[in-house]
């Protein structure tokens, strides 16, 4: 009886443990719901954006010895360098859009990772990474379609959070 009485708060405690501290959707402002649904929207074009770059603009990637979160508005400082070269207006827009790309899929990846383990990080991780509707989603986890709309507004509470540390990082002037 203890056994099973144990087993029973420890998947209570599993079940709800870290959501709670969310902040609500509605604090957020409208860019910011705005930005979101555009990143997770985006998201495979991004990353299909930046390995075109990388594969189409490697000799700038190597000429600048940029990688990994190097090319992200955390190191806004090479990229003005990198924008001062000489070196044509449609490479420096690719450039400026390389880096932002790459700022968002880091926003969004980190958010994700950030998510407390449970069924509303899994259910999170099928929609924006795997692209499935709400009726795959309820399929899949075997839950209503509520559990399938909260857990998806839990999560997009939590990556607004992101997204609002993306808007900081954005250059005021556009280089």
């Amino acid at each position: 009886m203890d056994r099973q009485q144990d087993n029973t708060q420890a998947k209570h405690l599993k079940r709800g443990f870290g959501w709670n501290r969310f902040s609500d959707i509605s604090d957020a402002s409208d860019e910011e719901k705005r930005v979101l649904k555009r990143i997770i929207h985006d998201y495979p074009d991004l990353k299909n954006y930046c390995r075109f770059f990388e594969a189409r603009r490697r000799s700038i990637i190597v000429m600048a010895g940029l990688e990994g979160e190097d090319t992200t508005f955390l190191n806004a400082e090479k990229l003005k360098e990198l924008l001062a070269l000489p070196i044509n207006e449609d490479d420096k827009r690719k450039l400026y859009a390389y880096f932002d790309a790459n700022t968002k899929i880091m926003a969004l990846e980190m958010g994700m990772e950030g998510l407390p383990e449970g069924r509303y990080k899994e259910i999170a991780f099928d929609k924006y990474f795997k692209k499935l509707t709400y009726i795959q989603l309820m399929e899949k986890h075997g839950v209503s379609r509520e559990t399938v709309h909260r857990a998806l507004n839990r999560a997009n509470s939590y990556l607004l959070r992101y997204v609002k540390w993306y808007l900081g990082l954005l250059p005021k002037d556009k280089m």
